[in-house]
């Protein structure tokens, strides 16, 4: 078994983001993205506005949060804008009140029973452990070093094409990072900075966890 990154994401919270400002040739006038990026989807409005382009980076804000998110990750994730894109985006508005920093990944892997496969390895024998368990989800939380780490396992099923669908586990994981109220701006690039240390120990921590090769 491996696993597969189907996406991440870098969010940022805070109390004063502004969706309506969310636009292409806004992204394009602060030279957050080229300006031959090509978008596919647009939504501008007062309550959320969102961005997708077609390389698979999508834009998003809401009132208190903003996000950069990449469908279409590699096999090596560390390779992803994003942490660049929301870097340059924080510094094109530093007066916005930050609060907190997300590094979040979704991975994949495949398995042919993907619930018995957690039943063996995470539940022991007992009363609660009989063949009419349908489903068990596991959430791991724990102390980094300046963040905490969700980590969550599910069964489910996804189809990476037209008429194909993979049975197996979704592994996602959410690094929280806190941000102070001195010096914010330097506070939340750093916590974006991350985005590469994140990413491997997201590798690590799932094959540990998972018991993978």
């Amino acid at each position: 078994m491996k696993i597969e990154k189907l996406l991440s994401s870098v969010v940022v919270i805070a109390q004063e983001h502004n969706p309506t400002i969310l636009h292409p040739s806004f992204l394009e006038s602060q030279r957050i993205v080229p300006l031959d990026w090509k978008h596919t989807e647009l939504l501008c409005s007062p309550a959320l506005s969102f961005v997708k382009y077609n390389n698979g980076i999508v834009f998003s804000i809401e009132a208190n949060k903003f996000q950069v998110t990449d469908n279409n990750l590699s096999d090596d994730a560390n390779t992803s804008q994003i942490p660049e894109l929301a870097r340059k985006y924080i510094e094109s508005l530093k007066y916005v009140r930050h609060k907190a920093v997300g590094i979040n990944f979704i991975g994949f892997i495949e398995h042919t029973h993907p619930q018995h496969a957690v039943r063996e390895r995470f539940l022991k024998k007992g009363a609660w452990n009989f063949d009419k368990l349908e489903n068990v989800n596991l959430d791991f939380i724990y102390q980094l070093s300046e963040a905490r780490l969700s980590f969550s396992c599910h069964a489910g099923e996804v189809g990476f094409q037209e008429n194909e669908k993979r049975v197996g586990l979704f592994i996602k994981a959410n690094y929280h990072t806190d941000i102070e109220r001195n010096s914010v701006v330097e506070q939340t690039i750093k916590a974006i900075s991350c985005y590469a240390q994140r990413c491997a120990d997201f590798t690590e921590k799932t094959h540990l966890i998972m018991g993978l090769e």
